[in-house]
């Protein structure tokens, strides 16, 4: 999911002479064994050096150099297109036995050929921007994003430094089906799992950015920024910023109505609309709730009026008489969702059951997933 900055959407304003932010790439390697240098040349944000930089972190770097008026720097460790396994260290997957070693692939020969070269960096945290080669797992993801986290901060004996991440943007063309769980659902609720359950964290949701035709959406700059306020309010002691959107937290079914409850709702819950995903602005304010579905004892979903009440979701359909599970959001390009805090961060997918559900192969093709223990 990664480009150059040049083939980004930038913000008004934006020079690249920034002379504080400094950038290192890592050479592509694979290797079997710790690789414990690499070739590599520091260069100053320029107008000469710019277009080379990949632009989740050079926006993210943008963003804290521009709140904070600190130098900043960013190495650069990424090879597009590739898979989770080959970065984590041998360390990492050694604590874990619930991994099936067949399914594991070109393990960490990329940690050994890239990363292991970085280690002797002191480092503030890191950033990870990767999910697609991975895209029909889920628990699975969640054991190998443990380990992925777990073993660099063994080796790199620095603590449990922060690790902050990005959801899976929507891609590929939209469908109407309210049961949902297609295409990338199933690895953004290991995303989601992995957030809540591993200390020094975050994540980053980005659904409302992605473009249907388009693997690589050109607005990272709302990706980078949105890595940073995690940074600037967890690392920085800037306490008062608000640095996620809405993320479920509990429901109760109240007569023919399921309420839900949030944390991060910020300055408050708000129904609204990016103008386009390419746009660097608020969202616009909009008329009504979508993307909510809802499900009787049946397993039956069916698209739900949502509204907001004190700063919590009142999700029904007058098609359920007693219903049981809410899903938001739960599908590989969620169009219709469009629940925020008043910041303008957009709540992550989510669903409150733990029912078998379909995922979509083709359009001829559906393969019965198991239940997550993500909720």
């Amino acid at each position: 999911m990664e480009h150059p900055v040049e083939e980004s959407v930038t913000p008004r304003g934006f020079n690249p002479d920034v002379e504080m932010i400094r950038s290192i790439d890592v050479p592509h390697l694979r290797a079997t064994a710790p690789v414990d240098d690499f070739q590599g040349i520091w260069t100053i944000s320029s107008t000469r050096t710019f277009h080379d930089y990949m632009a989740t972190g050079f926006y993210f770097a943008y963003y804290l150099n521009k709140e904070l008026g600190v130098p900043v720097g960013v190495i650069d460790c990424s090879w597009n297109g590739k898979p989770i396994e080959p970065f984590v260290a041998p360390e990492g997957f050694a604590r874990l036995t619930e991994l099936d070693e067949t399914i594991l692939r070109d393990t960490s020969t990329m940690y050994h050929g890239m990363v292991s070269g970085v280690i002797p960096y002191a480092i503030r945290g890191a950033l990870w921007y990767q999910g697609e080669s991975n895209g029909h797992e889920g628990e699975s993801y969640v054991l190998k994003k443990r380990a992925l986290i777990d073993g660099w901060r063994q080796v790199w004996k620095q603590g449990d430094f922060p690790f902050y991440f990005v959801q899976l943007a929507s891609y590929q063309a939209p469908h109407d089906d309210p049961t949902g769980g297609d295409g990338w659902a199933r690895i953004r609720e290991a995303q989601s799992e992995v957030a809540a359950a591993v200390a020094n964290t975050g994540m980053a949701v980005t659904i409302d950015i992605g473009e249907g035709g388009n693997i690589h959406p050109k607005n990272k700059y709302d990706v980078g920024k949105r890595l940073a306020l995690w940074a600037l309010a967890k690392d920085y002691g800037r306490k008062e910023i608000v640095y996620s959107g809405p993320v479920y937290r509990s429901m109760n079914v109240v007569g023919r109505a399921i309420e839900l409850t949030f944390e991060h709702v910020g300055g408050g819950l708000l129904a609204a609309k990016k103008s386009s995903p390419r746009s660097l602005e608020m969202p616009d304010p909009a008329d009504k709730l979508d993307g909510f579905a809802i499900a009787g004892a049946n397993k039956e979903w069916h698209w739900a009026d949502a509204v907001i009440k004190d700063d919590r979701v009142i999700v029904s359909s007058a098609e359920i008489e007693n219903p049981v599970a809410v899903r938001y959001g739960f599908s590989m390009n969620p169009v219709r969702a469009n629940l925020y805090n008043r910041e303008g961060l957009p709540a992550a997918p989510f669903r409150t059951d733990t029912w078998e559900f379909y995922r979509y192969r083709s359009a001829d093709l559906k393969e019965i997933i198991g239940p997550s223990s993500a909720n």
